[in-house]
């Protein structure tokens, strides 16, 4: 696993304000966010009801082949189930072939 720095925390930080993401990215294997992701292309975001507070599964689908593009998606997952409280982006669990799975914490 990657070390926490303060340089890291920073490109997180940056990049959160940069494109308004309204929740925190908590994957700190990921050195740099704009680099690709090793998920398949077209893949979509899951989350799951019982997962989060709200009422329904969310599902968005991934526009890029980056982490900073697969926190937006996960961001509009989030923010459409409602739930602000589990806003800190923990993980992705790859399933159905080109489904991620998004594991959120508090």
């Amino acid at each position: 696993m990657s070390e926490f720095t303060d340089e890291k925390f920073d490109h997180f930080l940056n990049t959160q304000q940069l494109c308004g993401f309204h929740t925190d990215w908590s994957l700190y294997e990921v050195d740099d966010l704009n680099t690709k992701h090793p998920f398949p292309e077209g893949c979509e975001v899951v989350y799951l009801k019982g997962e989060h507070w709200g009422d329904h599964d969310q599902i968005v689908p991934v526009e890029g082949d980056t982490w900073v593009d697969l926190w937006r998606a996960a961001d509009q997952a989030i923010l459409g189930s409602g739930d602000s409280h589990h806003c800190f982006i923990e993980e992705f669990t790859l399933t159905n072939g080109n489904q991620l799975v998004l594991r959120t914490g508090s």
